[in-house]
């Protein structure tokens, strides 16, 4: 039984902040209300976890692979169909014959709706603080990894992000802040060091956008990630426990999805 975590899509971003050039905000509204997105968190929840604290065991990693000569540019248009594949394999998992046509059935579904998703979250990005990243591979040109950072209001006093906002609310407790969300890696290029530089070439962005800090959301049941998190220097801000993460499990011949809860991360630039 295999466990996927789908605690970012691409589409987790239906208000973005517009850049100097344009109006400070845009109305970007999901349409399809049946799209996995991450939902704003809820602001009643109490901090929990303060700044620096570590909630994944610590392990024995296994010694990563060569590093892989990769690209790392802005997404283009064109790369939508092999976006679409990337992110739906790595938050809902691949298909492999021997597991039936239910689950066949049910991935042509979901990576339908990914392609929807992606190509929208593409159209946003003129003009606006938000950028999807690829890893590129140098020799073959295919896409081996991606991120999305987009910069959103942000509640300083509750710590969590204000993910529907069209405007920054008249209240100095709320500021606009980068979101990294959707980090994917090709399960055979993991461990040669995409992730790190996918995080790293996002930074920088949010560093040239005037930014000195950037946040994240994961899954609390997504131990390597947080821990590959922590190693870049992310720590926990407070524990979201409203079930707003995607955790997909391969049951036999079907997956089921349900919701788990999910750790806010920062990280000081």
């Amino acid at each position: 039984m295999g466990v996927y975590l789908a605690d970012g899509m691409l589409v987790g971003h239906p208000v973005l902040r517009a850049s100097s050039q344009t109006a400070r905000s845009s109305t970007l509204q999901m349409q399809e209300s049946s799209a996995v997105v991450l939902a704003p968190p809820a602001a009643s929840l109490p901090s929990l976890q303060p700044l620096g604290s570590s909630l994944a065991p610590a392990r024995t990693l296994r010694p990563p692979q060569p590093t892989a000569d990769v690209i790392v540019r802005g997404a283009r248009t064109g790369d939508l169909p092999a976006l679409a594949q990337l992110c739906t394999d790595a938050f809902y998992g691949e298909h492999a014959l021997q597991d039936g046509p239910v689950i066949f059935l049910q991935r042509l579904v979901i990576l339908a709706r990914v392609r929807r998703q992606v190509k929208r979250r593409l159209s946003f990005e003129d003009g606006r603080e938000c950028r999807v990243l690829v890893a590129e591979e140098r020799e073959s040109g295919e896409l081996r990894g991606c991120v999305d950072l987009a910069v959103h209001a942000y509640d300083r006093l509750e710590q969590c992000f204000l993910l529907t906002e069209e405007e920054l609310p008249a209240d100095a407790r709320y500021c606009w802040r980068p979101y990294i969300a959707s980090l994917a890696v090709s399960r055979p290029y993991r461990r040669r060091g995409i992730a790190r530089e996918l995080m790293h070439e996002a930074e920088h962005l949010a560093r040239r956008w005037g930014h000195s800090e950037v946040l994240l959301e994961v899954a609390m049941t997504n131990l390597d990630s947080i821990r590959f998190y922590e190693a870049l220097d992310y720590r926990m801000l407070r524990q979201q426990t409203a079930g707003i993460a995607t955790q997909v499990d391969v049951r036999h011949f079907w997956w089921e999805k349900y919701s788990v809860g999910k750790y806010i991360m920062a990280k000081r630039l």
